[in-house]
C-alpha cells in the first residue's frame, strides 16, 4: 500500500498540501455538475464540501443503527408473543373475578330472638312460628319493596325515588342473586311496635347497594322475612308514645 510519503504533493495557496503529483483528479459524486469543487480530490476539496460529506456519512451511520435496533426489537417481540394455540387456550381458560368486600350487617352471635319477641308469642301458634325461624345470612341488593313489586324498579337509577318511598314508610327488602326477595324488619318486637327502633336509619343509606345481612329468617306462604337487630346498629330512636300491649 502506498504511503503519503511515497508521493510528492502539490502545494496550494498558503502552503496547504493539495493532491499528490501525478494523481488524476477524482470526480466528487456528492456535488452536482457545474458547481465548484467538482473535480477536486478529497484532500483538495473545499471545507464546505468536506463538512457536508461528513454530515451525510453520519446520517447513514445513524440510520443503519436505527434499523438494526428496530430489527432486534422486532425479533424480541416476536419471541415473546404467545403462539396461536397459547392465545386460544388462554381465552378459553376460566377467569377468576375478585369480588370486593361488601358491607356486613349483623353477626351470627347476635342472630336470635330477643326477650320482647318471646314475650309477644302469647299463643302456641305464635311460639310455633318463632320455633321455625333460623339464623341466616343473605347477600343481596337493598331495594324499596313498593316500587320493586309494582314497577320492577331497582338499582342506582331508582335511588332518588326509592329514598323518598323509604323515608315515608314503605318497606325495605333484600333481593339476592336468585331474585328471591326478603322483607327486612327490626327484630326487637316491642321497640319496633313502639317506634323505638328505626330500620330505615340503617338501610336507607344503603339503597341499591349490595350488602350481606345476618338475622333471623322466617318463611310463610312464599314470603321470606329477615329480622335484624338494629338496636346495636344506630337504629334506636326515642319512643313517641307509651308502651302498648
Amino acid at each position: 500500500m502506498a504511503l503519503a510519503s511515497d508521493f510528492t504533493f502539490e502545494v496550494g495557496y498558503g502552503g496547504t498540501p493539495r493532491r499528490p503529483m501525478g494523481v488524476a483528479r477524482e470526480q466528487n459524486p456528492l456535488r452536482p455538475s457545474g458547481e465548484g469543487c467538482q473535480d477536486i480530490t478529497l484532500i483538495d476539496r473545499c471545507p464546505s464540501t468536506v463538512f457536508k460529506e461528513k454530515i451525510v456519512r453520519a446520517r447513514i451511520v445513524y440510520m443503519n443503527a436505527v434499523l438494526v435496533a428496530l430489527a432486534i426489537a422486532a425479533g424480541v417481540a416476536a419471541s415473546d408473543e404467545p403462539s396461536l394455540e397459547g392465545r386460544l387456550a388462554e381465552s378459553e381458560a376460566p377467569k377468576t373475578v375478585s369480588t370486593p368486600v361488601g358491607i356486613h350487617i349483623g353477626t351470627t352471635d347476635s342472630a336470635g330472638w330477643t326477650t320482647t319477641t318471646y314475650e309477644a308469642a302469647t299463643a302456641e301458634a305464635n311460639k310455633k312460628v318463632l320455633a321455625s325461624g333460623k339464623a341466616a345470612t343473605v347477600t343481596g341488593e337493598v331495594v324499596d319493596i313498593s316500587c320493586y313489586l309494582q314497577l320492577g324498579k331497582r338499582g342506582e337509577a331508582h335511588v332518588p325515588c326509592g329514598s323518598k318511598c323509604i323515608e315515608h314508610g314503605q318497606p325495605i327488602g333484600l333481593l339476592d342473586n336468585d331474585e328471591r326477595l326478603y322483607i327486612l324488619f327490626a327484630e326487637e318486637h316491642h321497640p319496633r311496635r313502639d317506634g323505638q327502633v328505626d330500620l330505615k336509619k340503617v338501610f336507607a343509606p344503603l339503597l341499591a347497594k349490595t350488602v350481606t345481612v345476618t338475622g333471623m329468617m322466617t318463611e310463610m306462604k312464599d314470603y321470606r322475612a329477615l329480622f335484624v337487630r338494629v338496636a346495636n346498629l344506630g337504629g334506636v330512636k326515642p319512643a313517641e308514645g307509651g308502651t302498648k300491649k
